[in-house]
């Protein structure tokens, strides 16, 4: 689950990093589109410089973002290839368009399908068997063995003489032997070798048991933080939502109002920021939950079966 985990975060990253450089080249096409227009107007006295100066700074900072998500998107690629095992040069396409996301869980999480859980309930059995051995290895201990032997078919034919007589005589024989061993194995001293071993077996048991006890709490712990944050990242996928939708309603307006010269070229370059700010925040948003809900899956020991289906 470990190794699914670091794949599928090393995946919704690397999906990020592709819409982010979705989302800087359609704003660069805006840039495009609001430097030519400036230009043009320009060349008829309709724009100054400094309006055609500030388009620039505003187009070079953008240039500089998808240059660094350009190169964060290799980096990604590399580090999916590494994690799934495959040569760097491979091509990988994504089959995931959208995020999908979904309502987090409401309730009825808990940590009982964890193998972590289970390894430790073994050692706490294994560690009653243990004591259960150091005692019997110190009590008396009786052995019984039986054994039938059969031999048969076994016949004797030869011939006797009284002087001149001589009788032929022939005797079969059939028997069988029954054998029964018991043995006692009675321990007399031993230095005190018995009690030791025991209270060592007991022991390992209290300290099974104390780490049973321990990283259960752990883990309730870690179930209750992976819920708190899929809910909280669910929140903060609408919040950002609302915010690019105000961000491109609001870059709607500035355009309209200054294509009519009822808006300074500032107010145009400050809404397309915002706008390109909030489609970050959101692309942001919806990869962060796309970790956390693998992480709750994670954490509920659900994240194996859910990967092999």
């Amino acid at each position: 689950m470990d190794v699914i985990e670091n794949a599928d975060n090393a995946y919704w990253t690397l999906m990020a990093v592709e819409e982010k450089v979705k989302m800087l080249q359609a704003y660069k096409a805006q840039m495009d589109t609001l430097y030519n227009q400036t230009r043009q107007a320009l060349n008829v006295g309709m724009a100054t410089e400094n309006d055609l100066l500030r388009i620039g700074i505003h187009y070079n900072d953008m240039n500089y973002q998808l240059q660094r998500a350009t190169n964060g998107w290799k980096i990604c690629h590399l580090l999916l290839c590494n994690t799934i095992g495959v040569d760097p040069a491979t091509e990988l396409v994504l089959t995931d368009t959208v995020f999908d996301i979904e309502l987090p869980p409401t309730g009825g999480a808990d940590i009982q399908a964890r193998p972590e859980l289970a390894l430790m309930q073994a050692q706490v059995d294994a560690g009653h068997q243990n004591i259960k051995r150091a005692r019997a290895d110190f009590l008396p201990t009786v052995g019984l063995s039986l054994g039938y032997t059969y031999f048969g078919n076994v016949k004797i034919d030869g011939e006797m003489g009284i002087g001149p007589l001589s009788l032929p005589i022939s005797q079969e024989f059939k028997q069988g032997i029954g054998v029964a061993l018991l043995s006692v194995k009675i321990p007399v001293f031993h230095w005190g070798e018995g009690s030791k071993k025991i209270k060592k077996a007991k022991l390992e048991l209290n300290n099974a048991e104390l780490d049973l006890a321990k990283n259960t709490r752990m883990m309730d712990v870690e179930l209750q933080q992976a819920v708190n944050n899929l809910n909280d990242s669910y929140l903060l996928i609408e919040t950002a939502k609302d915010g690019l939708k105000q961000a491109e309603e609001n870059l709607r307006v500035a355009r309209h109002q200054y294509e009519a010269d009822m808006l300074p070229l500032s107010d145009l370059l400050d809404a397309q920021s915002q706008w390109q700010s909030a489609a970050s925040n959101l692309i942001e948003a919806q990869t962060q939950y796309m970790i956390y809900h693998t992480r709750y899956l994670r954490v509920t020991g659900r994240l194996d079966a859910v990967a092999m289906e």
